[in-house]
């Protein structure tokens, strides 16, 4: 599962400590990756991209990308797609491909006329990253002026800007970042160069000769596009440059602390300074705007602040499937559960692919199911991957007396240990209002549920009849009422047959 977009962090780490030009000379390694030369057509992506090149570079396909950066050295980005190396004796510089699926962005120029506002806002989110670059030993960048201000190339559906950095603010050893964003059908390909000052007019040849070997895959132009069908992003182009999303104020959040109501009178959480909520009339909004298909079951979601840029959320879901009988036999098979959970997803997997989303993988438990009895909820996390990176996601069910409330929060698995608190606290505060408690269940009046409690979690029905099922309620729910039933109608049944004994005789 991809959410806010942090469009700075790859540009941000392609410097590294002690090295006067942003781009870095292979170091001496045993570390080796492939490459293919051109000129040629080469593929970009699965069924996305092509790119044909003259001579002059080299091509680095997304299974030696890793190895490529790793080798400089650079901190890899599970994100690329592709990567093309000058062949060139006075120059080690190399352009990043990576694609984000956000949906179709409307082309309308206004959110990048205001140049301030936009270096601004580049330059107060940068002051977040300069923190962690310090945290690896790696010198702060700072961002100096624009060199080229942002404009959109409609012809081309491209975005394009450049802006001067240092590591230094003492010294004038600058550097040069361009960027551009290449709109498509279902998203945006990001394209990254950064070179020295000197190396400017060169670099910026021959990127234009990179950039207009670039096409996307017949379907997939941004000319492609069906009213009728693909969905259109929330994100302006000026989001794409900042790395902000300009529909923030859309999703009507509201800070905490403070607690907040779960969908229509259903239920309350509570939640700290730092955080904050979004009710369930916006959460289409805000799920569009982050590229995820809105369930229509969301009844809130919880979001760090936006200056913490921090690129997670927790989501709360309705589901009024009937009351699920407490059946903890069927969840004390971990391998069976992993395997249909497994199950389940490949077939939501066609799914993502036909909504252009990306794949996720189970791997395993990170921890296994646990059922609280007294508050009635169902808590889990498993290790998951999805575009490459390894990821967790933690979950909970809260059952009620026609269905189940699930919650959700899936992260980067380096950020697991931060996060399960956080998320543990917010499970912790939620409260059903009373009217929605298990308890409150009519067992010959509700609907009962096709899912048991493997079922919550896996998203399988039981197989149970429904006749099953309510019988299985009924003798949960009245079973001394009717053993003491069965009892009187037993002793009735004797006393006339004594009775019509004796007049016989």
């Amino acid at each position: 599962m991809k959410k806010f977009l942090q469009l700075l962090a790859l540009t941000f780490i392609l410097l590294l400590p002690g090295m006067s030009l942003a781009v870095n000379e292979p170091a001496d390694s045993d570390i080796t990756w492939k490459e293919q030369d051109s000129p040629g057509t080469f593929n970009i992506g699965e069924d996305l991209a092509i790119i044909k090149l003259d001579a002059g570079f080299k091509f680095i396909d997304k299974e030696n990308c890793a190895k490529f950066m790793e080798s400089l050295p650079e901190i890899p980005d599970d994100s690329d797609l592709a990567i093309i190396r000058f062949e060139n004796a006075t120059s080690n510089g190399y352009v990043n491909f990576s694609y984000d699926k956000v949906g179709y962005i409307l082309d309308d120029t206004s959110s990048i006329r205001d140049e301030k506002l936009l270096l601004d806002e580049i330059i107060k989110s940068n002051e977040k990253f300069n923190e962690e670059r310090i945290k690896k030993n790696i010198p702060p960048l700072y961002i100096v002026d624009w060199d080229e201000k942002p404009h959109y190339e409609k012809n081309l559906n491209t975005l394009v800007w450049s802006y001067l950095c240092q590591t230094d603010k003492d010294t004038n050893d600058r550097f040069i970042n361009y960027d551009f964003r290449i709109l498509g059908r279902f998203g945006y390909m990001n394209v990254k160069l950064v070179c020295s000052v000197e190396e400017k007019e060169w670099a910026k040849t021959m990127l234009n000769k990179i950039i207009n070997g670039f096409e996307y895959r017949p379907g997939k132009k941004y000319s492609d596009y069906n009213k009728s069908q693909d969905k259109v992003s929330n994100l302006k182009l000026g989001s794409l440059i900042t790395g902000k999303n300009n529909f923030r104020q859309d999703w009507n959040e509201k800070r905490g602390p403070g607690q907040f109501s779960l969908g229509p009178n259903i239920a309350s959480i509570t939640i700290d300074d730092g955080y904050s909520f979004i009710e369930s009339s916006k959460c289409d909004i805000f799920k569009d705007s982050i590229g995820d298909i809105p369930t229509q079951r969301e009844i809130g979601i919880v979001v760090p602040f936006e200056e913490n840029n921090e690129n997670w959320f927790i989501e709360f879901n309705n589901d009024p499937v009937g009351y699920v009988v407490e059946d903890t036999d069927s969840i004390e098979d971990d391998g069976k559960l992993l395997d249909e959970i497994k199950a389940e997803n490949e077939k939501a997997e066609k799914l993502r692919k036909s909504s252009n989303l990306a794949g996720i993988k189970i791997i395993d438990w990170d921890e296994k199911v646990k059922y609280d009895k007294v508050k009635k909820v169902l808590t889990w996390s498993l290790v998951i991957e999805s575009s490459g990176k390894k990821m967790v996601s933690f979950n909970a069910r809260f059952l009620s007396y026609d269905g189940y409330t699930s919650t959700t929060l899936v992260a980067d698995y380096a950020g697991k240990d931060k996060l399960k608190p956080v998320f543990n606290k917010v499970v912790q505060s939620f409260s059903y209002n009373e009217s929605y408690n298990y308890d409150n269940i009519e067992p010959l009046k509700n609907k009962i549920s096709a899912y048991n409690l493997s079922g919550v979690i896996t998203g399988k029905e039981s197989g149970q009849s429904p006749f099953l099922r309510k019988f299985i309620l009924i003798a949960k729910v009245y079973g001394l009422v009717i053993l003491g039933i069965i009892a009187v109608v037993d002793i009735l049944r004797r006393i006339i047959k004594q009775f019509l004994k004796r007049r016989v005789v």
